[in-house]
């Protein structure tokens, strides 16, 4: 290969290279930016996760060469990241109610204390 030709397929990586960076920057930019608009927990919270999506699928196609696989690995790789998804959807519930237990007003737990000890229960034994 000439020097010519070489220096030019070095040159088009670059180009890719740095396009790349600009976009994973872009997308930094954005999670940040959509963090401060108030646009509910839960919808904040999928639209970051949709943003790290973009930027891990641009990182793994680029940088880690995924561009160069056979069709028959994206089949195989479909899967794990197929059920990682849905487990990570799944946790939305319990990240966006965190922090909302009634019992963590002390004015509710006072209540709720107040309500157990007026309240029979069996498990205490026969009454005397």
């Amino acid at each position: 290969m000439s020097d010519h030709a070489e220096a030019h397929a070095h040159h088009d990586h670059r180009k890719l290279y740095f396009a790349v960076f600009g976009a994973l920057m872009l997308g930094t930019i954005l999670t940040v930016g959509a963090a401060f608009v108030d646009m509910g927990r839960t919808v904040n919270i999928v639209v970051a996760l949709i943003i790290a999506c973009v930027k891990v699928s641009l990182v793994g196609y680029i940088f880690m060469h995924l561009n160069q696989e056979h069709r028959v690995f994206y089949l195989i790789a479909l899967l794990p990241f197929t059920l990682f998804f849905v487990m990570v959807m799944l946790l939305i519930p319990d990240v966006t109610t965190a922090g909302t237990n009634p019992l963590d007003d002390p004015k509710d737990t006072k209540q709720y204390i107040k309500y157990k000890h007026e309240t029979p229960h069996a498990d205490h034994g026969p009454a005397h």
